[in-house]
């Protein structure tokens, strides 16, 4: 017994070291080397420098303001259609719910970069929606769909996977005994989602606008097919300033080797 509980205990030391060791390797020091590279130079640290450099693009406050205002619009919208579809699904009674349960299912199959280009392959200007509706309407701009409104509303129906997947389970795990008993006071509907089911799901509803805050500010497949050449958020202007970083440091050690420095 006691052979057994030391090898135990040796297997959880080296378990433990190997846990570390990976945690450290392949998320610590990247992230060390990523903070190092952006904030140091030569040694010395240059945050004001990059953050002056920064501020003085106007692309980028463009990029930083977008993204900000998008991001709380998202917030808004996306909770209310989130909230409407578990409530429609898991509270009340509607026609037609496995109709909705596939609609609403849709996201969940298709990721972010093939469903912004199928809203841009449906609305776009050569969309086949936007054909329709420019014959009833001639004056509607071919355009009509590309810009903040297309990425709000990619936003909005792409990201209430998570109400979905994780608001529906909280619904099921209410109290439907505490809702009769409600019922049975007479409560109405409404005051009974308000004070009864509400509270009892309001951790799972505060994880789920955590993770649609963070996709929402790390979006790029929507405002990169839908967004134009006018609309950009901050995850576009990190791949074209790091794209930029690269044809700088290519063309610096192109001259080199042809001038022999």
């Amino acid at each position: 017994m006691n052979r057994a509980a030391a090898v135990e205990r040796v297997v959880y030391w080296i378990g433990l070291a190997a846990l570390i060791w990976i945690v450290v390797t392949f998320l610590i020091l990247p992230l060390v080397a990523s903070l190092h590279a952006a904030f140091f130079k030569h040694g010395s640290l240059v945050v004001g420098q990059t953050l002056s450099e920064l501020s003085r693009s106007r692309r980028v406050r463009a990029a930083l303001w977008n993204t900000a205002w998008m991001t709380s619009a998202t917030m808004v919208t996306v909770t209310i259609v989130g909230i409407f579809q578990v409530v429609v699904l898991e509270y009340f009674h509607v026609r037609g719910r496995a109709l909705l349960k596939i609609a609403y299912a849709t996201p969940l199959v298709f990721g972010s970069v093939v469903a912004a280009a199928g809203y841009n392959f449906t609305y776009g200007p050569g969309g086949a929606v936007t054909h329709l509706v420019k014959a009833i309407v001639s004056s509607l701009p071919q355009d009509w769909f590309i810009g903040w409104f297309g990425v709000l509303f990619t936003h909005t129906f792409l990201m209430t996977n998570f109400y979905y997947l994780f608001l529906r389970a909280a619904m099921r795990r209410v109290d439907y005994a505490t809702i009769e008993a409600a019922r049975s006071m007479g409560a109405s509907e409404y005051t009974i989602l308000w004070r009864v089911v509400l509270p009892a799901i309001m951790p799972t509803l505060l994880a789920v606008t955590l993770l649609t805050l963070y996709t929402a500010i790390s979006s790029f497949a929507a405002p990169q097919v839908l967004g134009g050449r006018d609309f950009h958020m901050l995850s576009q202007m990190v791949l074209t300033l790091n794209s930029l970083r690269g044809r700088v440091a290519k063309f610096s050690v192109n001259a080199d080797l042809r001038f022999g420095w």
